[in-house]
């Protein structure tokens, strides 16, 4: 038989012993719970950016002028640098194969007419209010200064 003694001790014992050996294997499994959440913040946060990025792309699509990007900008701002000293659009500007080729393409996805001509043995492309001028012997990305039929002398 068990006497009163031995249960409340036991019990007293017991439990301090398990909580005396808990002690440590809860530490280990708190702070392995701690770097889990410090890894789950990091993850959440990166996750976070990428979806801000996504949101910004998202917002400038919906917002800006979709038609004016890449080679199509670059033109654009030499012609309103044109424009604001001539009060015209200019009659010519020559540009690179590069350029010649992302204006064929921008044309052909915007489904815009594609307007092709010959100044004095050169392929032109009709842009805006101006024709383009191929000098396939420039570098790819170049684009020249706007000029009217009449270059001042």
């Amino acid at each position: 038989m068990v006497t009163r003694r031995e249960v409340v001790t036991s019990g007293a014992i017991g439990a301090l012993s398990t909580a005396a050996l808990a002690s440590p294997l809860a530490t280990a499994a708190e702070a392995a719970q701690s770097a889990s959440d410090a890894d789950m913040v990091r993850a959440l946060g990166l996750i976070d950016s990428r979806l801000q990025s996504v949101g910004r792309v998202l917002d400038a699509a919906v917002t800006q002028n979709s038609l004016a990007f890449g080679t199509v900008a670059r033109i654009r701002e030499q012609f309103a640098q044109y424009v604001r000293a001539n009060f015209k659009f200019p009659d010519y500007c020559e540009i690179g194969v590069g350029v010649f080729y992302d204006l064929y393409d921008w044309h052909v996805k915007h489904g815009q007419e594609l307007r092709f001509a010959q100044h004095q043995n050169r392929l032109t492309l009709r842009f805006m209010f101006t024709q383009l001028i191929l000098r396939p012997e420039q570098d790819a990305s170049f684009i020249g200064d706007p000029y009217d039929l009449t270059r001042p002398g």
